[in-house]
């Protein structure tokens, strides 16, 4: 089994309001299938479980993860989601 565990911003870094995420990613060392994860911070943190979940329950990998194809907007998103950062670290 491997983790990460990454600190970034909630949305992007130069728009107010921005706050810590803390993302952990669980996945399996020999095909990197994502096994599970913990999301914890401010604004906008607990909604993105559901990506995570949906990636698990697809049995997307990390790479998947990484590359997957999200909305971004500096109000609710950086360019790179926390979710993405993590799994890049994963890799």
């Amino acid at each position: 089994m491997a983790f990460t565990f990454g600190k970034t911003s909630s949305i992007a870094a130069y728009y107010p309001g921005s706050e810590v995420v803390y993302v952990k990613l669980i996945a399996r060392k020999d095909n990197q299938q994502l096994l599970g994860g913990q999301i914890v911070g401010g604004w906008g943190s607990a909604k993105r479980i559901d990506t995570l979940v949906a990636a698990i329950t697809a049995k997307m990998t990390v790479t998947d993860l990484a590359m997957m194809d999200l909305s971004y907007a500096p109000l609710f998103s950086s360019v790179w989601d926390p979710l993405q950062i993590a799994a890049r670290t994963l890799m």
